[in-house]
């Protein structure tokens, strides 16, 4: 899977909405509202923008702060694949795993000690939702790095640990 087709289906997967195929220009737009619409309808306290360029679709409480959760992982994510982009990372690099990252509750490097590949770790990341690969990933881009780039895509209230 291409690297760009992974934070995609990353983010779709996290906002709880569906990923579709292409669609023709006539059906585009109806399509567009019906899925922002299920945006809104989310229940208990919800809080939403989705830009595209300069144009605001939706917004609903913007300025109202919650807790995202897993929803950071995403972010983490992009931040890694941005990492490897410029020559930084690698997703071939081997990440040690041992008791100092593992979070007992994540199934997937729970009993794994040693070195896997970061594109492993990163698939875990995402299709498990696995917060030791999460802290492995994060611990290699650094909180630091996702913070900038929070910040560089406009999101400056959003705020991920250390």
């Amino acid at each position: 899977m291409h690297r760009r087709s992974l934070s995609t289906l990353a983010f779709a997967t996290l906002a709880g909405t569906k990923v579709v195929g292409p669609v023709s220009a006539r059906d585009a737009s109806s399509d567009l509202q019906t899925e922002l619409q299920r945006f809104k309808g989310f229940p208990g306290t919800t809080s939403l923008r989705i830009d595209v360029g300069d144009d605001k679709l939706v917004s609903k409480s913007p300025g109202r702060q919650l807790f995202v959760a897993s929803t950071i992982k995403t972010f983490i994510v992009c931040q890694y694949l941005r990492d490897v982009e410029s020559g930084r990372l690698s997703e071939d690099e081997q990440v040690s795993v041992d008791d100092n990252v593992r979070t007992e509750s994540s199934p997937v490097f729970l009993n794994l000690t040693g070195t896997t590949p970061a594109r492993l770790i990163l698939e875990a990341l995402i299709t498990h939702s696995d917060n030791t690969a999460t802290d492995m990933i994060l611990k290699e881009t650094t909180a630091t790095k996702v913070r900038q780039f929070l910040a560089a895509i406009g999101a400056k209230r959003t705020f991920i640990p250390d």
